[in-house]
């Protein structure tokens, strides 16, 4: 018997026939998303359910809808709820949208929440499913079953405190610590048995906040994620600060709250195997004291491949691009423990794949000026940034320079901060952060006592320039650095931590949002452009870089401007 999906009548025929009208339209990869997240979660929430293929069930809690078995149910399924999910994002007048190449951050987000509330709909159905198939031991045990809820509630509480301490609902979407409570004594009061059903009613818990970016990890999606990390050793590293707020791990010894510590590990990581721990302190490698560097250089300083390990293959008109030639040499870390005791640890940096370059450049002999585009921020984007200031300006002797983020959709937020030091200095603030968990903004300067380079700079934006890359755009708008030109930016500003919690799954929880040097939110507002397409004349970006000047109060509007080269 070949499994299908019974569907009363005029739902079919009204989604079968909104599906046809747009998705043909819809050439998006956002689109393409629902239709694999969807047939993934199917998936996973099928697999021991034990259904045989002559067993029908009723799924009462969405309605008329049949469930016969067979592998068919999970095509079939992604594929109404895909079309479900364009029919919701579609309805509210906005088909337009739908023919962009991008598709606006509002659109993008009420998508992404169309996303998470299918998830959810579709895990709370298929567990219903399960229970309903699921035959309960004639002599169940009572105590184990009390265990067993009783393991399942300190889940939901352990997910109820991450999110009352730390979730900042940066959207004004009603989020109260009251309300929050509620909703978790209703879950709890269900009595939960087993992981299924409990990561089912975190979903549930979690798509109250209406936000699009929290989201609930399995314990596969978790370990996915959790395997991409900027050391390339499996550490997460931090300031003292995150190591608390974090962990709640404390030190005991005094420390100055400099220098970089163990916030996370990586179970079977290099770092896990030769015996590093959360909580330690690195506090050198390689006999190079770590104690002023920041957890960023620190990560860095591990990851990056010593001379003997890479060649240079090309520089220049086509861009950075390098391979790995040999296995780097162990690292000799000295870490202290959070009892104060000191140890030496041998650490062996894994080999790996060459991160590709994001940076592409050239250079117009005509006009003696530089083009650099930065499609996104990996592990090399300001070191290859870097590399090509110095080409374009020292070697080749560029005057002015532009760096094109259109189309780039953000990346490690880090090395956008990065990036922004080589065109500023002296304490200017890059950005500033607001977080739930803390009461003060926390204020990020370049701390480089001059720039890499002073010649003008133009920065080209679009609706597609997101998250990192409007952290970048910013600094550089409002310190008067350089001006933007193009469109709006997508306005993606806010900032997601990740939790492992005790069952091996995750929390993707948004903590806070932020803001450029003079306190716009870039958040869901974007950057507006100085111009709309490229200046005419030189005058026209020296005029508007003297009133962004005069407006910080760094120059009085009688004061003669600088001299091109300053800009």
């Amino acid at each position: 018997m070949v499994g299908k999906v019974l569907l009363s009548g005029a739902f079919v025929a009204h989604v079968h026939a909104t599906k046809e009208k747009h998705v043909r339209r819809l050439n998006h990869p956002r689109f393409e998303l629902i239709g694999r997240t969807c047939e993934k979660r199917v998936r996973n929430l099928l697999k021991g359910l034990h259904i045989h293929k002559n067993d029908n069930v009723v799924l009462n809690s969405i309605g008329d809808v049949a469930l016969a078995q067979g592998d068919v149910v999970v095509k079939h399924l992604a594929k109404w709820l895909s079309a479900l999910a364009v029919a919701l994002l579609l309805h509210g007048g906005t088909p337009g949208a739908a023919d962009a190449y991008m598709l606006a951050s509002a659109t993008e987000d009420k998508l992404l929440g169309v996303i998470r509330a299918i998830e959810t709909k579709t895990d709370s159905a298929l567990t219903g499913l399960s229970n309903l198939v699921t035959t309960p031991s004639s002599s169940g045990d009572a105590d184990a079953l009390q265990d067993a809820v009783e393991q399942q509630k300190a889940l939901v509480d352990e997910v109820h405190d991450v999110v009352r301490r730390n979730f900042d609902d940066s959207r004004h979407n009603g989020y109260t610590d009251d309300g929050w409570q509620s909703i978790r004594d209703s879950v709890v009061s269900r009595k939960l048995s087993d992981a299924s059903s409990t990561h089912s009613a975190i979903r549930e818990m979690l798509l109250t906040l209406k936000d699009p970016y929290t989201r609930f990890l399995s314990a596969d999606e978790f370990s996915a994620m959790s395997k991409y990390d900027i050391s390339g050793v499996g550490l997460n590293l931090g300031t003292k600060d995150d190591l608390q707020e974090k962990t709640g791990l404390i030190p005991k010894y005094s420390s100055n709250g400099g220098g970089a510590w163990v916030v996370g590990l990586i179970r079977s990581s290099a770092a896990d195997a030769a015996g590093i721990q959360q909580g330690d302190l690195l506090v050198s490698i390689d006999d190079v004291p770590l104690d002023q560097k920041t957890p960023f250089e620190v990560a860095s300083l591990i990851q990056s491949p010593t001379p003997e390990r890479e060649d240079i293959v090309e520089t220049g008109w086509f861009g950075i691009s390098k391979v790995s030639t040999s296995q780097s040499p162990p690292l000799h870390v000295k870490v202290k423990r959070i009892t104060g005791e000191e140890m030496d640890i041998e650490l062996q940096r894994p080999q790996v794949v060459p991160t590709p370059s994001p940076v592409s450049y050239s250079f117009d002999e005509r006009k003696n000026s530089g083009y650099i585009k930065l499609s996104s921020f990996n592990a090399r984007a300001q070191r290859d940034v870097s590399r090509a200031v110095s080409d374009l300006v020292e070697h080749r002797g560029a005057t002015s320079l532009t760096l094109d983020l259109r189309g780039n959709r953000g990346g490690l937020v880090s090395e956008g901060i990065e990036v922004a030091k080589i065109f500023l200095s002296n304490d200017d603030v890059i950005v500033r952060s607001k977080l739930k968990a803390r009461t003060a903004e926390n204020v990020i300067r370049a701390t480089n006592p001059k720039p890499l380079t002073d010649v003008n700079l133009s920065v080209l934006v679009d609706g597609g320039t997101a998250s990192a890359s409007e952290i970048l755009a910013g600094a550089l708008q409002d310190n008067c650095r350089a001006p933007l030109i193009g469109q709006k930016t997508y306005g993606k500003g806010l900032i997601q931590s990740v939790y492992e919690l005790s069952d091996g799954s995750g929390l993707v929880l948004t903590v806070g949002s932020y803001l450029t040097p003079t306190g716009i939110n870039i958040d869901w507002e974007g950057l507006t452009p100085d111009f709309s397409s490229q200046p005419q004349r030189d005058e026209d970006i020296k005029s508007v870089l003297q009133a962004c000047r005069v407006r910080n109060g760094s120059i009085t509007s009688s004061s003669s401007f600088p001299s091109s080269s300053s800009s």
